[in-house]
């Protein structure tokens, strides 16, 4: 029976390994017993040509650097598992004993896989981001969220005042639990809905949502700091 072992790779055999490593080798020993030493299928890059893609990467959206389709429905699977390959590729223990400016690059490079991967696993800031990218809007932007404002239903406004107020007059954490379960609820909601309005490029539909949206993420982050740590 043949067995496979891999040699002198600077990102499987060795995940961190401080020397860069240019080329990934298997040792295959078959039925005679005789190793015949093979390319592997992937190939490691060094410091050299890291540097070159991170400097690419640093100018992309998250959509880009973890190559995800720019679509607010992505898979998160495939994301998770870009996401843990460049970081494989950038880890700064990588470059130990490299220049300043590439160890800053490898920071650099990093930090931006980390934010990527949390603007797209998180519904609410991939949302916006998309909308960003797709329009140019920005709901965070004051004054186009004063002007987002004055679309909403008054009804919707109450809820959220009335929401709020209960919040303030709770009495123990068994209320808070009770609000924080419904804000979840109708938080979930509006999320659920952008993924249509995004499919069907109803952008000013998703603005809204995603203003929506927001009241009630700032809702649970209250009451996030209201609770106990569980």
């Amino acid at each position: 029976k043949a067995t496979v072992s891999v040699l002198n790779c600077g990102r499987l055999g060795c995940l961190w390994a401080p020397r860069p490593i240019y080329k990934q080798t298997m040792l295959v020993r078959g039925v005679f017993g005789r190793a015949v030493a093979r390319p592997a299928a992937r190939w490691c890059s060094g410091p050299a040509h890291d540097a070159a893609l991170g400097r690419q990467i640093l100018a992309q959206d998250a959509f880009e650097v973890l190559a995800a389709p720019r679509s607010f429905a992505m898979g998160e699977k495939a994301v998770r598992g870009k996401y843990r390959e460049l970081q494989m590729m950038f880890h700064p223990d990588r470059v130990t004993g490299e220049a300043e400016d590439v160890k800053d690059l490898y920071l650099e490079v990093s930090a931006k896989c980390n934010t990527s991967y949390d603007e797209l696993l998180d519904p609410y800031k991939r949302g916006c981001l998309l909308l960003k990218l797709e329009t140019g809007g920005d709901i965070h932007d004051e004054e186009r969220a004063l002007e987002l404002m004055e679309k909403l239903d008054e009804a919707f406004l109450e809820e959220v005042m009335e929401m709020k107020m209960a919040i303030a007059d709770a009495d123990d954490s068994a209320q808070l639990l009770s609000f924080r379960a419904k804000a979840e609820s109708v938080y979930q909601t509006y999320l659920d809905k952008l993924a249509g309005a995004f499919a069907a490029a109803a952008h000013e539909e998703a603005e809204l949502l995603l203003l929506k949206a927001n009241y009630y993420r700032k809702m649970l982050e209250e009451l996030r700091d209201l609770l106990p740590p569980e």
